[in-house]
């Protein structure tokens, strides 16, 4: 069953001043999720009851999803209120109270994300559901595409006159049908641009970053250009310091995985997974791994010399097969132990889902799936869940079992407190 839907229980009498809008009044009940929870069900505190459906003209709904489609199929999600205006339906407006659902994607699923409101609107009603789903991207692509096509089919029964959402669903799937466009088109998607809105000089660079290092990396850097204070120049800076980092390691004895994936698999699912198979390679399933011990593996000291002369943090990772040796050079932004750590085992998540071909393994602030899963491998590698679930359990979840757990593993506080939220043992509120 697909994981996502826009169902149109039935139409209604329209009283809009818009002919489109008038058109398409409608009962609208979003549902996602294998459990197919309604996203919009709403409190409605005239009549004093409950619904999954809400009263609205589906026209605009449909035009924001295709204008913004290119963003919502593959940017990742950013706290920027530029971000919300094409990612939050509560940004349609046109004179209606449309719920906080926010649509973001990491490239390989969807996130839905909406949050309760604390009282009734102006028209009596109150969305009350709190939710956070992963869709696949494929479920998303079809229920929006069934979606806009019921609404197109309304429209040339009841308003055939209104042509623009028909114009631009045809110029959507030109866009999508052709190769080329649809690279560029997801390029600027990925950088947070509406399409043809990207400089020329911007969408050479990416170009040049596909031809030179790949479209997976491309991909990848692309996602995370805005937060880097020069664009690509920063990019440019960036890889030639990492090419020429003294700080190398041997990542040669890393196990070949079973998969990179399977269907249904989400990236954090995926990133622990992979962890298991490396603590099972090297003969230690449980237990800490100390820096020694990860250390001799990648045939370094550690701490590193920090190695990133470009101050750029949002941007690093490894760069494979430029040496003689054979071995990787990393860049190393922080002097502290247990960030080194981290990062060093993102880049070993990188190389394990690259193929052997690949030079460049980026490791970003980019929410995209593939740093998802280098998080989740990091985290796992270092601090299983299983055995941080039974150390907090008989050292409890304080700021004093915290700190005692980042030191029994050798990870940050912060590792510590945003596992036990991700595994719901603590409140999201723990990370403030």
């Amino acid at each position: 069953m697909r994981q996502l839907d826009f169902e149109i229980r039935d139409w209604q009498a329209g009283a809009d001043d818009d002919p489109a809008s008038d058109a398409t009044q409608a009962a609208l009940t979003i549902v996602a999720g294998p459990d197919r929870v309604a996203l919009t069900a709403v409190e409605d505190t005239i009549v004093r009851s409950v619904r999954p459906y809400i009263f609205v003209p589906v026209y605009p709904l449909a035009r924001w999803l295709v204008v913004h489609w290119w963003r919502l199929r593959w940017e990742p999600k950013r706290e920027t209120r530029a971000w919300r205006r094409a990612h939050s339906l509560a940004a349609i407006g046109s004179g209606y109270a449309w719920p906080s659902l926010e649509i973001s994607s990491d490239g390989e699923f969807v996130q839905l994300h909406v949050d309760p409101e604390d009282r009734s609107d102006v028209a009596a009603i109150r969305y009350f559901r709190e939710a956070t789903l992963d869709v696949p991207v494929a479920d998303f692509e079809a229920a929006v595409d069934q979606f806009v096509q019921q609404v197109q089919g309304r429209l040339s029964q009841v308003a055939p006159e209104e042509q623009a959402l028909a114009e631009l669903w045809a110029e959507l799937q030109e866009e999508r049908a052709d190769e080329w466009v649809a690279r560029e088109c997801r390029w600027q998607a990925l950088a947070g641009f509406e399409p043809g809105r990207a400089p020329s000089v911007w969408l050479d660079a990416a170009s040049d970053l596909a031809t030179n290092e790949g479209p997976a990396v491309a991909d990848e850097v692309v996602a995370v250009v805005p937060e880097l204070p020069d664009g690509f120049l920063s990019v440019v800076d960036t890889l030639q310091a990492l090419r020429g980092s003294r700080a190398r390691v041997d990542l040669s004895w890393l196990p070949t995985p079973t998969r990179a994936s399977q269907k249904g698999e989400l990236p954090w699912q995926t990133g622990e997974r992979l962890a298991h198979e490396v603590r099972a390679s090297i003969g230690q399933p449980n237990g800490p791994l100390a820096t020694k011990t990860l250390a001799d593996l990648l045939g370094v000291k550690l701490p590193l010399r920090p190695t990133n002369p470009t101050g750029v943090r949002a941007l690093g990772g490894g760069y494979r097969n430029g040496h003689a040796d054979g071995r990787t050079a990393v860049t190393v932004a922080s002097t502290r132990l247990e960030s080194q750590r981290f990062h060093l085992s993102r880049v070993m998540a990188s190389a394990l889902q690259a193929p052997c071909d690949q030079h460049l393994l980026p490791v970003t602030s980019a929410a995209t799936a593939r740093q998802k899963t280098e998080r989740a491998f990091a985290q796992e590698l270092l601090c299983p869940w299983v055995e941080l679930d039974a150390y907090t359990n008989a050292h409890g979840v304080d700021d004093d079992g915290i700190a005692d757990a980042a030191e029994y593993f050798e990870v940050s506080p912060l590792l510590v407190v945003s596992t036990l939220v991700n595994k719901r043992k603590v409140g999201r509120g723990r990370l403030a």
